[in-house]
């Protein structure tokens, strides 16, 4: 340990500085990277689209494809009297 508190200190933040500039270049490398080629990023996308667009279909297609009800235009919602 230290003598010096203030000394320790600086060694540390001069530490966490140096992590944060590795930590940033090695984002800048990714970044280069996908800019230089760009299609492991349309692929994520492309997957997520198409992602999307089967629980959209799930969602609004009902049970084996069949529309809902309330996609047909019937009410979600049975109004029943009681008298």
């Amino acid at each position: 340990m230290h003598d010096d508190p203030a000394k320790e200190a600086v060694e540390h933040l001069q530490q966490a500085a140096l992590e944060i500039i590795k930590a940033t270049r090695a984002f800048l490398d990714l970044a280069e990277e996908l800019v230089s080629d760009p299609s492991p990023l349309l692929a994520v996308g492309q997957l997520v689209g198409d992602l999307a667009a089967k629980g959209r279909a799930a969602a609004t297609g009902g049970v084996g494809g069949q529309t809902p009800p309330s996609a047909q235009g019937a009410p979600t919602v049975q109004h029943i009297r009681v008298s």
